[in-house]
């Protein structure tokens, strides 16, 4: 399940004026939420694999402790990030349920003619 889309990034305004009429930049960001069978073991599992595929190709991989937003104790799981190839910065953290997770991809500077859609999910 999609999330969220949005598009607004200060990083992507031509402040040059290079590009032409029509010619806009956006910085896409989607979110998706996950549910594992195996609930915290199964997103556990998901960070390593994740942790291994991405290294495999080279990618800079970060972890760190997710907080428990109220106590700020740790919870014993952790959220993974990296860049691509492209700049896209993925991420996984920790849902609000046990076995929940959620994807993060924020993309890098997009040029296009006219305008982007968010709401448009036939991207």
């Amino acid at each position: 399940m999609i999330l969220e889309t949005s598009s607004s990034s200060a990083s992507c305004v031509d402040g040059l004026g290079i590009d032409g009429d029509d010619v806009n930049r956006d910085q896409p960001s989607i979110s998706w939420a996950l549910d594992f069978k195996d609930g915290d073991a199964g997103y556990r599992a998901a960070v390593t694999d994740l942790r291994r595929r991405w290294s495999a190709r080279g990618w800079k991989v970060t972890t760190e402790p997710e907080r428990d937003p109220v106590t700020g104790e740790a919870t014993g799981l952790h959220v993974i990030h990296t860049t691509d190839d492209h700049g896209v910065t993925l991420s996984l953290s920790p849902g609000r349920r046990t076995g929940e997770g959620l994807i993060v991809a924020d993309g890098g500077c997009v040029r296009h003619d006219g305008y982007w859609d968010p709401d448009d999910r036939n991207l």
